[in-house]
């Protein structure tokens, strides 16, 4: 056999003379020329296999294809490249309107991911907070313990990030009233006023500015008088309102930890973990830290938590906001044990905690709740664990969301599933979405 056409060159090709020879020896005709051996040809075969059984490697899968018209190459496709042919199935999958392993629907040992079970899972509020906003993001988060890298990206025109600022903010506030408590003598605290006590504030901002300077370089000096006259006026800013809204009340405990790394305080010592029960029998072991208990007589208290953004989302009539604002509930219920449990108050009683805007962002905006829904978080808490041991995983938040950032590239291959508002008819008949519909329905 000899190859009779040229691809390149788009011609037939004459055989070797050789091959003329060879014709002519076998017939035994000297005189045989090239058109006789022409004619001498029963079969010719093309480059491209006619049959199934012609098919020798990859590229004569795709000619053999082409030429009859086979569109569907899924088989090949499979068996050249199974892991992307995998993924084109996956994508095809995630975009079904339902919980599947795809988008979600994990298998999971609860012993490993259930709080409830495994007792070496400390818990915080931002974590159980997590599970209500997303279950998906929850389950790449601390289940797959996928972390965003971390990159150092040069702003020109930007010296601290708002995480910075607000450590900064926290740190300042409570140097300046652990200041306040150095002053006032026993039995009397002096108030927040802004006259007396600014200039112990702005000694304080200005010296924690130039510690931050020394470990962190602004971009120029124009950047950071920018920032530091931004974090000054919030500041001053804070001081105005704290004089304004002072009834007699005594900052007591300052960024109180538990159950954490740095969980040593001044006044209670070293506080564990704290242990909360639940209404289905089992318990977790919580941590936090609370930026600020406030003495409002002697067994009452009032529990601050510094925020440094906006108030945007936030509502005194929504106690729980489905789930995804549990952290004032849960920090009342674990300090009335830590009060108990160090002898300070047999029965301390929490009058309201909440949250506390005092920068110009957030315009001193105050977000306080009572005790008379309090205790229902822990059958917030259980539904949350119930959705992490049974790894229905959903999707419920569109990856544009600011939370979403870090994971966006993950999120944005799924669908949304939604659970309230008019598409969530959709997903009616999907069982792995009734603890958050409890959630939207009962805890608001």
């Amino acid at each position: 056999s000899y190859s009779r056409f040229d691809t390149e060159g788009n011609r037939e090709l004459a055989p070797s003379s050789l091959m003329l020879q060879l014709y002519r020896l076998k017939t035994g005709d000297k005189q045989k020329d090239y058109s006789d051996f022409y004619k001498s040809f029963k079969n010719t075969f093309g480059f491209i296999p006619c049959k199934p059984g012609e098919i020798l490697d990859s590229a004569d899968w795709f000619l053999y294809s082409a030429r009859h018209n086979f569109l569907d190459i899924a088989p090949l496709f499979e068996h050249l490249f199974p892991a992307l042919s995998e993924g084109f199935y996956a994508a095809r999958q995630r975009k079904k309107e339902e919980l599947n392993r795809f988008n979600g629907k994990v298998k999971v040992d609860p012993k490993l991911v259930d709080p409830r079970l495994n007792r070496g899972l400390v818990v915080s509020s931002s974590r159980l907070e997590l599970i209500a906003f997303c279950p998906y993001l929850y389950f790449l988060k601390y289940i797959l313990k996928i972390k965003s890298p971390k990159e150092m990206i040069e702003d020109p025109v930007v010296w601290l990030d708002p995480s910075e600022k607000g450590i900064i903010f926290h740190q300042i506030f409570e140097e300046f009233y652990k200041k306040l408590k150095e002053i006032s003598q026993a039995g009397f605290f002096v108030s927040p006023s802004y006259k007396s006590r600014w200039n112990i504030l702005e000694d304080i901002v200005i010296s924690h500015l130039l510690q931050k300077r020394k470990k962190l370089a602004p971009p120029n000096n124009l950047v950071y008088k920018h920032e530091s006259k931004e974090i000054l006026d919030s500041c001053r800013f804070f001081l105005h309102c704290e004089e304004e809204k002072y009834k007699g009340e005594i900052p007591t405990y300052l960024e109180l930890a538990f159950g954490t790394r740095d969980n040593r305080n001044e006044e209670l010592g070293k506080i564990k973990a704290i242990k909360l029960s639940l209404p289905g029998g089992k318990s977790i072991s919580f941590q936090g830290k609370i930026d600020r208990i406030d003495k409002l007589d002697e067994d009452t208290y009032r529990i601050i938590d510094y925020k440094t953004g906006t108030p945007y989302g936030f509502s005194r009539s929504k106690y729980f906001q489905n789930g995804k604002q549990i952290q004032h509930a849960l920090y009342a219920l674990s300090l009335k044990k830590i009060l108990a449990k160090a002898g300070i108050s047999a029965f301390p009683k929490i009058q309201k905690a909440g949250y506390y805007f005092p920068t110009l962002n957030g315009q001193g905006r105050q977000y306080f709740y009572g005790e008379e829904r309090r205790n229902q978080v822990l059958e917030i808490i259980d539904l949350l664990l119930d959705i992490v041991a049974q790894g229905n995983f959903a999707m419920i938040q569109k990856a544009d969301d600011f939370m979403c950032t870090d994971y966006r590239d993950i999120l944005e291959q799924n669908q949304v599933m939604e659970v309230s508002g008019k598409n969530a008819k959709k997903y009616y008949e999907e069982t792995a979405l009734d603890n958050l519909r409890r959630l939207q329905e009962k805890y608001e």
